[in-house]
């Protein structure tokens, strides 16, 4: 079978293990070099920066030891981060998921050395050099590692084409191939599948054009010819036993594996495993937002808020202005939307269409005639959602969450819509984790509701941070993150129908709503022209 599947495909020739081992260790480490070459220049230019400041603008005095002491300051960050998990293999690359750990290991570092003058070593008066190379070192460490991100994603061939190979061919693998495919990752090449039993609706290659390659026995003949240097194990029909040395296979080899876990819709992100004499536990460590955690985020809503609102009231004011001038009637418009526990609330937006769109009974849609000259402009640039900050500040919305959705959609999603109602445990947001992933417009409800309750299980203030700042620098539309294990469907399992033939049961109804989630409408609550959403 693995034969019959290699047409339109380059086949690489076979070689020994250990040479094969070697060469996929030292093409594994090109990308991770490059990042840590990238984390030398920010850490040499801050050095050179505290430098500047401390000799330059504050007029101190340079002695010998100061240069040592930077030395081994910047030596200290560029080893802390190379130890870190951020640079270890992940699908993604992604500089706000690597800020947290880059800011904490660089001031942590800092406090370190700071501390150690201080009590120890040398006069205490000037770990004040150490503080300001701490802050630019946040800041350069910052770029730099950006720069060398967008690098790798524009030419990815300077880091390595990451060869996927997706063993089981189900709902799951399907799935995860399919977005691997898309913009998840440039230099992510998905080759195919591996699978004895794969779904009828696949057999010989999916909808997204991959090959099923072979079976689960074929592991290491299409290693060797398709050059794979990461596995993903989704859900396959292969035996226990033959998983468990397929993992072994592939450590042969050099090859990553990773695995979708069972029951992965109740796994997050904080998840913790320990040891149990010698069994791994799994610990979820669901999040809650209650108690403090959902005081805090009241907290940043509210700050938050107000800081917008101090910056944008002359955009406000100008945008009501115009509204007025442009067409009659009321400079605000308002609906009733489904918010947390069901309990219903006033959307405030700009109006954007004629005083009489809502007698019509048709769906806003791209370039509606019934927008007015200001809703062109305001729309597509989501301004006309501002005036939901007031909703923020009413305690109606967060600034971030599910997407609040009509109250005629509310009971039919609800029946429709596997944990539909669960996206109610929070308030809804100005935008969300689902929008920023590019789940707005012609989009299924379905992934859109496993996006928002990914983010209320795996909640924290850096991730509310995170989605603005996707939703300020509009930086496209990216497909949606494997991370947030995505998935269309429940968990498929591996049953035996009455003859004994291995099929797999949807657990789930496979309907897509084509109601455009465009961070609200006056009509539908969308309007697809305005699909701006963005990931950095």
């Amino acid at each position: 079978m693995l034969e019959g599947r290699l047409t339109g495909h380059e086949a690489t020739r076979e070689e020994p293990l250990r040479e094969r081992y070697l060469y996929r260790v030292l093409f594994r480490a090109r990308g991770r070099n490059l990042v840590m070459a990238f984390d030398v220049l920010g850490a040499t230019l801050s050095l050179v920066g505290a430098w500047l400041v401390w000799t330059r603008m504050l007029n101190q005095e340079f002695l010998w030891w100061h240069g040592i002491l930077l030395g081994i300051l910047g030596t200290s960050w560029v080893v802390s981060l190379a130890k870190s998990k951020v640079l270890r293999n992940r699908l993604r690359r992604s500089l706000l998921d690597d800020l947290p750990a880059i800011s904490g290991r660089v001031l942590l570092t800092s406090m370190v050395t700071a501390l150690g003058i201080s009590l120890v070593w040398l006069d205490p008066d000037h770990d004040g050099l150490v503080l300001i190379a701490a802050a630019l070192g946040v800041v350069t460490l910052s770029t730099t590692r950006g720069l060398g991100y967008l690098l790798l994603t524009r030419y990815c061939n300077i880091g390595g084409k990451q060869r996927v190979l997706v063993i089981g061919a189900g709902d799951v693998g399907t799935r995860v191939a399919r977005v691997l495919s898309g913009s998840y990752q440039p230099s992510i090449e998905v080759v195919g599948f591996l699978d004895k039993e794969p779904l009828a609706r696949i057999q010989g290659e999916d909808e997204a054009g991959l090959p099923v390659l072979g079976s689960s026995y074929d592991l290491k003949e299409t290693i060797q010819r398709w050059a794979v240097n990461q596995v993903i194990i989704a859900f396959s029909t292969a035996p226990h036993q033959q998983v468990l040395e397929m993992v072994w296979e592939c450590d042969q080899y050099g090859v990553d594996v990773s695995i979708v876990p069972r029951f992965f819709e109740a796994t997050t992100v904080q998840s913790m495993v320990e040891d149990v004499s010698g069994v791994p536990l799994l610990h979820l460590n669901r999040v809650r937002l209650m108690g403090f955690n959902g005081l805090l985020k009241r907290i940043f809503d509210v700050m938050s808020t107000v800081i917008g609102l101090l910056v944008i009231w002359p955009v406000l004011l100008a945008v009501a202005l115009a509204i007025k001038l442009d067409s009659p009637g009321p400079v605000i418009f308002s609906q009733k939307r489904t918010g947390v526990d069901g309990q219903q609330f006033t959307l405030y937006k700009f109006r954007s269409m004629r005083a009489d769109a809502e007698t019509a009974s048709t769906w806003t849609k791209r370039q509606d005639p019934r927008r007015t000259r200001v809703g062109r402009v305001i729309r597509p640039l989501n301004v006309d959602e501002l005036p939901q900050l007031f909703n923020v500040l009413k305690g109606d919305m967060s600034l971030v969450g599910p997407r609040p959705e009509q109250l005629s959609y509310v009971k039919l999603f609800e029946e429709s819509v596997y944990r539909y109602t669960h996206r109610h445990r929070v308030k809804s947001g100005v935008t969300g984790w689902a929008q920023v992933n590019g789940l707005r417009g012609d989009t299924s409800i379905e992934e859109r509701v496993l996006y928002d309750n990914f983010y209320i299980e795996n909640w924290s203030l850096w991730l509310d941070i995170k989605i603005i700042l996707r939703t300020l620098f509009k930086s496209g539309i990216s497909a949606p993150e494997l991370s947030s294990t995505v998935q269309s469907y429940r968990e498929v399992d591996v049953t035996r129908s009455s003859n004994g033939t291995p099929t797999r049961d949807l657990l789930v109804s496979g309907h897509e709503f084509a109601l455009n989630d465009n961070i609200g409408g006056e009509r539908s609550g969308e309007d697809g022209a305005a699909n701006n959403a963005v990931t950095l």
